[in-house]
Parts: C-alpha cells; structure tokens; sequence
C-alpha cells in the first residue's frame, strides 16, 4: 500500500522554458504565463493542485523545463 503523493516544490527552468503553455493548461492553478516569457510557478498553487496534474506538467514539457522535487 502507497502513501500519499507529497511534493516539496516545483520549479520552471527559464532557459530552458519556451513558452508553450502546456504546463498552464494541465495546472492553471500551479503554473502562470504571461505574454512570451518563460512560464513561472505560482507560489500558494501547489497545495490547490493534484500531484498527478503536477507529474502530468512535468513530462508533457517539450523543453523539459519543469523538474518537480518529491
């Protein structure tokens, strides 16, 4: 039997980070994008998100941008 999923941070690379906003979609409440900058994480919206949209945002990045801190 498995615990509960408890994530320590999330963190968007700025680089690395183009802009596709598939994180925004996926996690609306985690994540911010603003006109053609780097998406940034929104500090209160990882107790409002469920750690799967987290994982989701994290592989789905094309640029490899997010890494999540378990």
């Amino acid at each position: 039997m498995f615990g509960p999923v408890i994530i320590k941070g999330v963190m968007v690379d700025r680089l690395k980070c183009q802009g596709t906003g598939y994180c925004v979609k996926i996690a609306p409440l985690l994540f911010k994008l603003e006109g053609e900058g780097p998406a940034e994480v929104l500090p209160d919206g990882i107790a409002d998100v469920e750690p799967d949209l987290v994982f989701e945002a994290e592989d789905t990045c094309p640029t490899r941008a997010i890494s999540v801190d378990r």
